[in-house]
């Protein structure tokens, strides 16, 4: 099936027909709709071509929001448990071209948020090894994690277990974007990551730790 997918996401995007081209976003809809897609996508990820690569890597991502929303039933826990290693694998892999990755950082953020109170507990420190040696790939999944939590929170998003969760390992997060931090006598960051990429966290954790101690 991997090929027939395969032969429609190039009628979409490079058919002249545009009958052709209706007919193929269809069935892209319905397999994107199908549980069949989790496998699917994840084999696509491999593909060379790198049309095909971003259609995995948006269908994957849009599959869990879908679940993380409540808005597809899935044995999330086991389901994308399992999606953890491989969207790791994928986001460090040089094959995948930019676009592609961008997505599938997008997935690894959700993936944390959804599972941070239950299987997988320590998200952000795994997040934070892969900045280790993805800086650009890992910060962005750490940055991408509040959008994330928004999306999928529907009452107060400060008192949710998951906001909690994640606020717990703020003094790893703000230790870890202080070493990409320029000295003050103009020295260079020990990383190449760029300001805007530590000062987020460290903006995010200096608000929620003085609004606790306001409280």
């Amino acid at each position: 099936m991997a090929s027939e997918v395969r032969l429609k996401i190039h009628e979409l995007y490079q058919h002249p027909d545009p009958a052709v081209k209706q007919a193929a976003d269809a069935a892209l809809q319905r397999f994107q709709e199908s549980d069949a897609a989790w496998t699917i996508a994840s084999e696509l990820l491999g593909d060379a071509d790198e049309t095909v690569q971003f259609f995995a890597a948006q269908t994957l991502y849009s599959k869990v929001q879908q679940v993380a929303k409540g808005y597809q039933k899935a044995d999330d826990a086991a389901l994308l448990q399992g999606l953890v290693p491989m969207l790791q694998k994928h986001i460090s892999s040089q094959a995948i071209a930019q676009r592609g990755r961008q997505r599938l950082v997008l997935a690894l953020a959700a993936v944390a948020v959804h599972l941070c109170t239950t299987t997988w507990p320590n998200a952000v420190h795994d997040v934070l090894v892969l900045a280790e040696s993805q800086p650009q790939c890992g910060w962005c999944a750490l940055l991408a994690m509040p959008e994330q939590l928004s999306s999928v929170v529907h009452t107060y998003v400060k008192t949710n277990a998951r906001t909690q969760a994640l606020l717990a390992h703020a003094p790893a997060l703000v230790a870890a974007a202080l070493r990409y931090e320029p000295s003050a006598s103009g020295e260079e960051a020990s990383s190449n990551l760029q300001l805007k990429a530590y000062a987020s966290p460290l903006q995010t954790y200096r608000c929620s730790h003085g609004s606790r101690q306001g409280s």
